[in-house]
């Protein structure tokens, strides 16, 4: 369970400073202009971005995280930083893109994040082992298995489908004993393991406060569930005899 608290921070702490940064920047664009932008964005985002300041001072007391779960939460995290500055851009326009506006900083300072301290393609590659051996499915039946408030029930019976699509997609993978196949679906197959995790543990902070986690766990796995029926339909749409069409 110390894992699962060290996750939702990390994985949350780039997004509140997203939100914040975006927020404080001066802007120029009408609000109906930017509505349906600033909307989504801003629903994806801002209620999730309290898991940090929630969970925050917890985490310290509880003990260490495991190395190999950093592996996820650090792709995933800068990952979606990169998407929330450049959406933080878009909301602003022309003028985003500014050195006078702080979103054009931090669309910058983002884009690096997916690049040192190991880039995301090296973090699938050192997740991968972990999601092949059943680490992070582990991970998941133990979050199936607690008991949500009535409320959030149909959205638990929603998350398990993510969690079946991403353990068939494992197998599917590992049935075909090609290294090539695996390397070719791996970065789905990573990306699918954090959206259903984090899908998870918004279900279970909500159950426990859905003032503060409700709205962020609804959203979030309309989100969540999207991304991985694109990945699903992709793996299990494949063969290993399709590898030679991919290569130069």
């Amino acid at each position: 369970m110390i894992f699962i608290r060290e996750f939702t921070d990390f994985f949350c702490e780039s997004i509140t400073h997203t939100i914040l940064l975006a927020i404080r920047s001066k802007t120029n664009i009408h609000k109906s202009k930017a509505k349906d932008k600033s909307a989504t964005f801003s629903t994806n985002l801002e209620n999730t971005g309290k898991q940090s300041v929630a969970g925050r001072g917890r985490s310290c007391s509880e003990g260490e995280t495991s190395p190999h779960h950093h592996k996820l939460t650090k792709g995933m995290n800068a990952e979606y930083s990169n998407i929330n500055s450049y959406d933080s851009i878009q909301v602003h326009g022309g003028s985003g893109y500014m050195l006078e506006y702080a979103c054009q900083r931090l669309y910058r300072d983002a884009r690096i994040t997916s690049i040192y301290e190991g880039t995301t393609q090296l973090q699938v590659v050192a997740a991968l082992p972990h999601i092949t051996t059943g680490t992070y499915t582990s991970m998941l039946d133990e979050l199936e298995a607690a008991a949500v408030a009535p409320e959030f029930e149909s959205l638990k019976a929603r998350a398990k489908a993510m969690d079946d699509k991403f353990k068939a997609a494992i197998d599917y993978v590992k049935a075909a004993e090609n290294n090539e196949f695996l390397d070719l679906c791996s970065r789905r197959l990573y990306e699918m393991a954090g959206n259903c995790v984090m899908a998870q543990l918004l279900i279970r902070d909500a159950s426990a406060n859905a003032e503060l986690f409700g709205k962020s766990a609804k959203v979030y796995l309309n989100l969540a569930e999207a991304e991985v029926m694109k990945h699903s339909n992709f793996i299990m749409g494949m063969t290993a005899e399709q590898i030679a069409d991919y290569k130069a």
